[in-house]
């Protein structure tokens, strides 16, 4: 007897060696498959109303459903926990729903509401899809909200005590949320319209966007599309994607950072009181109405196109042309593969150079400019007969002179292509 007990013990070490934890792993609930094609859903709502003494610290662990919540007067909170479970006819989605619970537990200063759903043991486990408890709650406008291990839809209207979100799936939806706003999904998209004390943003898929923000910092980190829009940030602004564009409007930080694998970017009226850099692998590059003390933009492949915009400029592209329409950098070097237009004005006070190693090079300037040029291309340099050159000729291959006072050193170079220096301003750049 004792012998086969050893034996059984053996088998059953070898199998938890082979399978772990598979075998006593519970199916979580999804959002998409929560009433499964062809099923039937059987549901049963409860309604309290709790009495506190001021605003509540709201908690979701293990949610599996959905959570709304608006605000109300103060002193109570009203809570709707409707349960929802599915099967084949009525009589066995009345089974399946007996299988799943709220438990609401108050606490001073605190609400605990927890779904539980009994998928059995192993191996007589039942599948959790279909079942999930969605929430509707009206709190004081002081009160915050934490939801852990998430699968399903949040949504929060009116909060001031900041809002936290984490879980493997999870739709997020905040409006006018105050005192901080943290999100960490793996799946979901993520929405923000009015939100402060500073926001973390973060899904693996799923687009995000954000606006009327602000705070001490502003992080968002994705793998599709972001979006920003109106946002007053003390400190820095970092946005990354993998693979999806990245579009800033009018927003403002101590510095701001888009960084994208494969996507554009698109940044306009946005300021930052230090740097501002745009960086991606494969997309263009565009800034319209910029202002930062330094300004980078790098593409591996792309274009790079910047309007009126100010600062101390660095841009660079590995397969592409660059045009400055209106730009007035403090000084500016140009790197490129494929044809650069600039109209502008350049500082004496910096020092610029423009260079591309195929294309033609285009500077607009004011008659009146004063610029210490050196301009080399290998089909010559002309410029503008309104321009008084003092030290050299146009139509020259290499061109050192100065126009006027010859205060801004500009450097212009093209290995192939021509290079035109002329007054004005054009309509537009040729692309």
């Amino acid at each position: 007897m004792r012998k086969y007990l050893i034996v059984g013990l053996v088998i059953l070490g070898a199998i938890l060696v082979l399978f772990g934890a598979d075998l006593f792993r519970r199916e979580p609930a999804t959002i998409d498959d929560q009433v499964p094609e062809g099923s039937v859903e059987a549901s049963e709502a409860e309604k309290r109303t709790l009495d506190t003494s001021g605003p509540v610290q709201l908690e979701f662990p293990n949610l599996r459903g959905s959570v709304t919540i608006k605000t109300g007067e103060p002193g109570t909170v009203v809570v709707t926990a409707i349960r929802r479970a599915s099967g084949a006819d009525d009589e066995s989605a009345r089974r399946e729903l007996e299988l799943v619970t709220s438990e609401i537990t108050p606490s001073p200063g605190r609400l605990v509401l927890a779904t539980k759903i009994d998928t059995g043991r192993w191996p007589f486990t039942r599948s959790a899809a279909g079942k999930h408890v969605d929430y509707q709650l009206v709190v004081q406008e002081g009160s915050g909200v934490i939801v852990t291990n998430g699968v399903g839809s949040v949504k929060i209207n009116g909060l001031k005590e900041g809002v936290t979100v984490t879980g493997p799936k999870v739709d997020v939806s905040l409006t006018n949320v105050n005192g901080g706003i943290k999100v960490r999904v793996d799946l979901g998209q993520i929405r923000v319209d009015g939100g402060g004390g500073g926001l973390e943003l973060s899904t693996r898929q799923g687009s995000i966007s954000a606006g009327k923000v602000g705070g001490k910092a502003l992080t968002v980190i994705g793998n599709e599309n972001i979006s920003l829009l109106d946002g007053e940030i003390v400190g820095d602004v970092k946005v990354s994607s993998q693979s999806g564009d990245i579009k800033i409007l009018r927003i403002h930080g101590k510095s701001v950072t888009a960084d994208v694998t494969k996507g554009s970017i698109d940044i306009e009226e946005t300021t930052a009181d230090g740097a501002l850099t745009a960086t991606t692998k494969e997309g263009g590059i565009s800034l319209t109405r910029t202002n930062a003390e330094t300004l980078e933009a790098t593409t591996s492949s792309g274009p790079i196109d910047l309007s009126e915009t100010q600062g101390a400029m660095d841009l660079s592209t590995n397969n592409g042309g660059v045009s400055l329409w209106r730009a007035t950098p403090r000084s500016l070097r140009v790197s490129a593969t494929d044809a650069v237009y600039f109209s502008g004005l350049f500082s004496p006070l910096g020092q610029h150079s423009i260079a591309t190693s195929s294309g033609d090079i285009a500077v607009y300037v004011a008659k009146e400019s004063s610029l210490k040029l050196d301009a080399s291309s290998s089909d010559g340099v002309s410029v503008d007969p309104m321009i008084t050159l003092k030290g050299g000729s146009s139509g020259d291959k290499h061109l050192q002179a100065s126009i006027n006072d010859g205060m801004a050193p500009l450097t212009l170079s093209t290995k192939k292509g021509s290079i035109r220096i002329q007054t004005g301003e054009p309509r537009f750049f040729p692309r």
